[in-house]
């Protein structure tokens, strides 16, 4: 008997994006109820899997003409795989997947992976002139688009608060990590002198990729054992002459990616061989309650972190005594690198709450 087909659709993501991937469609291929299809961004590394099928059929800038008529390409390989069950992670597919649904009896579901309207409202993403009016457009089609959609997914748990339109059908489905893909620090056997910073994930001002190399700076003045490596992507081409004019003539800073994307096997590997990762958010309406990712899969991995006193951080750090509050306004790095050297990190292992096992168990719920 032939399995109804369930649809994971994105934009801007690589099918093999981790999210769309290794937590969701991973997670409910075990279940075997469904042909699972990826629609995602065209690169090099498509993984081979049983009973998921993967279109990478965008291939464009990231401001770009095609990007415009990305919409139909994905309704027309909607017609072709004729999914009963659709998910998509993007608003720019809201409009194609409702009017797929409504003609042929299909669920959605809506994957907020981030608050697109304060993204394009307060970052740099966009040019000043015409972000206003992107962020209004997108607001107005996640209201429009509401009675067709049957339920939100949100990525952030207070996305709940934030966003006044998925009152009475939203699922909390966290990016927590993966446990089978992480190594723990704990027991691992030092084969170098030098201490290793890591910056991972979205290379950006807003992420805090400038503070992390300031610091790197900073400490290796202290200490000549320090380096940092840097290892994600960037998306706007003006930031990554930046970044790379910052890190010029720094052998101890290294940056893996840029202008490519890191697949995520590469950056496990990068945490496993860090000795410290530094997570910091500059101060943006854009980020106030976000919890990224990386912050799961660096407890997960039992890596000590540097990062701000935010309460949310603490929340979720401190009972592993897993990091060290630096005030990134006026930084003391002289007792940070004391701290680095002398206090003792998780003296309490992290459980089941850091990792994806969790949020699996609601997914397959929900489908």
């Amino acid at each position: 008997m032939e399995r109804p087909k369930l649809v994971i659709a994105s934009i801007l993501k690589p099918v093999n994006d981790t999210r769309m991937y290794e937590k969701f469609a991973l997670s409910l291929s075990q279940a075997n109820k469904y042909e699972i299809n990826i629609i995602g961004f065209l690169t090099k590394n498509i993984p081979v899997a049983d009973n998921i099928f993967f279109h990478p059929i965008f291939h464009f800038k990231r401001l770009s003409v095609k990007r415009l008529f990305a919409p139909l390409v994905f309704m027309r390989r909607l017609v072709q795989i004729k999914p009963s069950v659709i998910i998509i992670t993007t608003h720019e597919l809201l409009i194609p997947a409702c009017f797929y649904v409504i003609f042929n009896r299909s669920r959605l579901i809506y994957d907020i992976r981030e608050n697109y309207y304060k993204n394009i409202k307060y970052t740099k993403a966009f040019p000043t002139g015409i972000k206003q009016l992107l962020a209004l457009w997108v607001r107005t089609k996640e209201w429009l688009t509401k009675p067709i959609i049957e339920q939100y997914l949100l990525a952030e748990r207070y996305y709940a608060l934030e966003l006044p339109f998925i009152k009475g059908k939203f699922t909390i489905i966290e990016n927590k990590a993966i446990k089978a893909a992480l190594k723990t620090h704990k027991d691992k056997e030092r084969k170098t002198t030098e201490t290793r910073l890591l910056f991972s994930g979205t290379l950006a001002s807003t992420t805090g990729v400038f503070t992390a190399i300031e610091i790197a700076k900073k400490l290796h003045d202290l200490d000549s054992n320090i380096t940092l490596k840097i290892v994600g992507f960037c998306a706007r081409k003006e930031e990554l002459k930046l970044i790379k004019y910052a890190v010029h003539n720094h052998d101890f800073i290294s940056l893996v990616g840029g202008g490519k994307l890191v697949d995520h096997t590469r950056i496990n590997l990068e945490i496993d061989a860090a000795d410290f990762g530094i997570i910091y958010y500059p101060k943006n309406r854009a980020n106030d309650n976000a919890i990224p990712t990386k912050l799961y899969e660096y407890l997960g991995s039992e890596l000590p972190i540097i990062t701000t006193a935010k309460s949310r951080y603490q929340e979720l750090a401190n009972p592993y005594n897993a990091a060290i509050y630096l005030d990134f306004q006026s930084p003391d790095y002289e007792r940070l690198l004391h701290k680095m050297e002398n206090n003792t990190f998780y003296e309490i292992k992290p459980g089941n709450e850091v990792f994806w096992q969790n949020e699996e168990a609601k997914l397959l719920q929900l489908l």
